[in-house]
């Protein structure tokens, strides 16, 4: 678990969680999730901290 903190404190990313670290051929992969928060719903503008969905973005 150093290992991931350490990646997630040198890449400089706020409020995410590393998954997985990997080498694939010459790139290296970091995957991580987004902690979740209270937002406030775009439908009714109520708070709440549930997700819609999920998304894979490079």
């Amino acid at each position: 678990m150093l290992y991931k903190d350490y990646t997630k404190e040198l890449i400089g990313f706020k409020d995410v969680t590393v998954t997985l670290v990997e080498r694939k051929d010459s790139c290296l992969h970091i995957h991580m999730m987004m902690n979740r928060k209270v937002h406030n719903c775009p439908r009714c503008g109520k708070p709440t901290d549930k997700i819609h969905d999920y998304r894979t973005q490079q």
